[in-house]
């Protein structure tokens, strides 16, 4: 008599070569319990532990990870001066540069400014 570990390890073409005379529907219910108890090889204790270490390491090393910006500060403060001036300060202490026609600065007039970091 075979033992069911050998048993569980014989593949439906081979129960089938070997001459039992078994019904197709056996043959299936045979390989789907053979399956089953794969499927729960798979998830013992051992590899859910395994399973929970792995998710618990990855969302730490998520949540490690931040974002920092990258900011510039400007410090300005004038009094009824062009806005071409205004940008001309702001271009030479943080580096940004506008693009701007003439005619609507022109059209904007004098502005008061005051501006901290």
């Amino acid at each position: 008599m075979q033992s069911r570990a050998h048993f569980t390890l014989a593949s439906l073409s081979a129960i089938k070569k070997s001459g039992w005379r078994l019904s197709d529907q056996t043959l299936l219910n045979r390989e789907r319990k053979w399956m089953q108890q794969s499927f729960h090889f798979i998830f013992r204790k051992q590899n859910w532990l395994v399973m929970k270490l792995t998710a618990i390491l990855l969302l730490s090393a998520c949540l490690q990870v931040s974002a920092n910006g990258f900011s510039q500060d400007v410090t300005l403060s004038e009094k009824n001066v062009s806005l071409q001036k205004v940008f001309r300060q702001i271009h030479k202490q943080a580096g940004y540069q506008f693009f701007y026609e003439d005619e609507m600065l022109n059209k904007a007039g004098l502005v008061n400014i005051n501006v901290k970091d």
